[in-house]
């Protein structure tokens, strides 16, 4: 890789790194899809060609992985160096209120997490 192509992947780690930190959801959906295509470059491999990185789908996770050591991760495969060595933190899974059962998700800030039903629906699906 040529260090014009170098440059380009950290300026648009750059930019990626400062939509995450508006911190609104138009945002951080832009970011998060550039993020997943992003570390789809070979840059991003290891060394037997793999990708480091499985990457979720769903933007909460990608931005919970950037913060958690994937920003500083990135970096350094961009700089690799021999006396260096990251482990890359994984990928969490997150709830995706699509398939959880309404009962236990919480969509307002009055939500009693005590109230009957959600504890049993709770213990249930976990």
């Amino acid at each position: 890789m040529d260090a014009r192509e170098l440059e380009g992947l950290r300026a648009e780690l750059r930019e990626v790194a400062a939509e995450l930190e508006k911190d609104n959801p138009e945002n951080t959906r832009r970011a998060t899809t550039r993020m997943a295509a992003l570390l789809e470059h070979p840059a991003f491999f290891t060394r037997e060609g793999r990708p480091a990185v499985v990457m979720s789908t769903q933007p909460r996770a990608i931005v919970d992985w950037w913060h958690r050591g994937g920003e500083s991760r990135t970096e350094h495969w961009l700089d690799r160096s021999a006396t260096r060595t990251e482990i890359p933190p994984g990928v969490r899974s997150v709830i995706d209120p699509d398939t959880v059962p309404a009962e236990i998700l919480c969509a307002s800030a009055n939500c009693d997490p005590l109230a009957s039903g959600f504890i049993n629906t709770v213990v249930a699906w976990v």
